[in-house]
């Protein structure tokens, strides 16, 4: 039996009807069999559609403008483990030095500065305006394993100056 919504939505209460219709167009997939959960090759669980991705289903993020220092977005609950992490410049920084992001775990009672960086290269914050970086993950396994407590953070290098745009860390439980 497949399900269908009996109506579309018009834009309010913040989200535009486009939104809206697109989450449901999720919810109906996910109830027709387009989407399920599955084990990945990592041992965790995901979510699975029809493209067959990593499967992350949950996601810390942040944003970043000039006045952004080094800071904690995410708090582990449970364990789990890193698959995707990207970057988005939206207005890139005019420093004329380098500057860059690095996504790092913390253990609790651990400063920031002295996290475990979760890729190999930075993000390049002066890198071009309203274009994605994926971030290339760390080989070390157990270094992309969030233990429950472990924080996700940014460590800034660099003077901001104008740059803004944000960092999303896609992730699956163990």
């Amino acid at each position: 039996m497949a399900f269908t919504r009996a109506r579309t939505f018009t834009a309010g209460t913040g989200a535009t009807a486009a939104d809206q219709n697109a989450s449901w167009a999720a919810v109906e997939s996910f109830l027709n069999g387009n989407l399920a959960l599955a084990e990945l090759a990592d041992g965790s669980a995901g979510l699975e559609g029809a493209a067959k991705a990593n499967g992350e289903f949950i996601f810390g993020e942040t944003e970043y403008t000039s006045a952004t220092v080094s800071k904690t977005f995410f708090v582990a609950t449970r364990t789990m483990i890193v698959q995707a992490i990207t970057g988005r410049v939206d207005v890139a920084g005019t420093d004329g030095s380098a500057v860059t992001i690095t996504v790092a775990k913390v253990a609790s009672g651990t400063a920031l500065a002295s996290g475990t960086a979760l890729h190999s290269s930075t993000m390049n914050v002066k890198g071009t305006a309203a274009t994605n970086q994926s971030l290339t993950l760390s080989t070390t396994a157990a270094t992309l394993i969030l233990a429950a407590g472990d924080a996700l953070c940014i460590i800034i290098a660099g003077t901001m100056t104008t740059a803004s745009g944000g960092v999303t860390v896609g992730m699956t439980p163990l």
